[in-house]
């Protein structure tokens, strides 16, 4: 626009040394209303948060809020098989299973029969139990650090995305084993 408004003197019969002082200011004022706010709004402007520092931060988040739930399962009274299979589940949200560790829960899976009505039932609190504690923790974090709150709110939808696919499936077994047994 300045640019062009500079061309638009050419028609006015202006002299051919003022024209190149006026298109010299204009070609300036472009380049100074480029490169100032770069420099100025490096200086000014919050920093975003990069790739980098927000997938070490939430990695360090998920770690506390799996080891807060599982703080809450062991304080809870079931028996250890149960136990011990809310809190393999539990540790998958780290991300860090390793396939020995996957292989080894299967082989349990398979060696012992399923859980009795009571123990899925305590299986099914725990987990719901241990959700709670992890959406809680989030919901404290998104309150005390407002840049990673994007971030978090993702891992918050993870949590709740578990709860639905482990908890509700259980529920709707147990309401038809109720019907069977009606």
């Amino acid at each position: 626009m300045t640019l062009a408004l500079a061309y638009i003197l050419a028609e006015y019969n202006i002299r051919p040394l003022d024209f190149n002082l006026v298109l010299m200011s204009a070609c300036t004022l472009i380049l100074l209303s480029l490169i100032v706010p770069t420099i100025a709004f490096k200086f000014l402007l919050e920093k975003d948060v990069d790739d980098e520092d927000a997938d070490h931060e939430m990695d360090k988040i998920r770690v506390e809020m799996v080891k807060k739930a599982l703080a809450s399962v062991d304080k809870m009274y079931m028996p250890e098989r149960v136990k011990k299979s809310v809190k393999f589940d539990l540790m998958s949200q780290k991300q860090r299973t390793k396939i020995r560790d996957f292989t080894k829960a299967w082989l349990d899976v398979v060696k012992h029969p399923e859980f009795s009505g009571p123990e899925k039932e305590l299986e099914m609190r725990a987990f719901m139990n241990a959700f709670q504690i992890e959406r809680d923790y989030l919901d404290t974090i998104t309150q005390q650090e407002a840049k990673y709150q994007n971030f978090v709110l993702e891992l918050y939808n993870e949590v709740l995305l578990a709860e639905a696919l482990i908890v509700q499936p259980n529920t709707v077994e147990a309401q038809q084993e109720e019907k069977i047994g009606q």
